[in-house]
């Protein structure tokens, strides 16, 4: 079964890496992937990828195919297909297809206080989860820049079943509220 995301994706650049230490969980990844070449009309075929994933101690290992959804031709996101594999599956993988491949830890924070003001009322929303991942160079040191994703399917669900009357909207993310010293932050999306 496939899984659909829409995601908010920023690159930013972390001036207080002190505030790692706050993080709520972190994941050590290693991550391998191959785009094939695109269609004849220019369009993206998607893309495939590895990850082993290690949390307290215990790997797991996992592929995932991303697929471009939307109508019309048009992409409007990414549909994931995900299924667990065996570590010789991951290792073979990376040998046969591995094109790029890099080392990261995801350090996730949440936002317990999340609302949204439309029309001169607040609206109490739930909580959000930011995914920092920093990447490491060749030398194994961690950079200064990291991507930042922001899931938020889960908030227009609520929004959809909880304020059916609620219209268009301006959506700003404050990255300030991340204890990193986020600066110099860009819109990937």
């Amino acid at each position: 079964m496939a899984t659909s995301e829409i995601e908010l994706c920023f690159y930013a650049r972390v001036t207080n890496p002190e505030g790692y230490k706050e993080a709520a969980d972190t994941e050590e990844h290693e991550q391998w992937e191959f785009k094939p070449p695109q269609k004849g009309d220019g369009s993206s075929r998607g893309k495939m990828r590895v990850r082993k994933t290690t949390r307290n101690g215990a790997s797991k290992y996992e592929q995932t195919i991303k697929l471009p959804s939307g109508e019309g031709g048009q992409a409007t996101g990414m549909d994931e297909y995900t299924t667990v594999i065996e570590e010789e599956v991951f290792e073979a993988w990376k040998k046969a297809f591995g094109e790029k491949g890099y080392k990261k830890t995801r350090y996730v924070y949440i936002s317990k206080n999340v609302e949204l003001d439309y029309n001169g009322k607040t609206i109490k929303l739930p909580e959000i989860k930011y995914e920092i991942d920093a990447f490491y160079n060749q030398e194994g040191k961690r950079g200064k820049w990291v991507k930042i994703d922001i899931e938020i399917d889960h908030l227009l669900d609520y929004l959809e079943d909880q304020h059916p009357d609620l219209g268009k909207f301006g959506l700003s993310v404050k990255l300030s509220s991340l204890p990193l010293g986020l600066e110099d932050a860009i819109s990937a999306v």
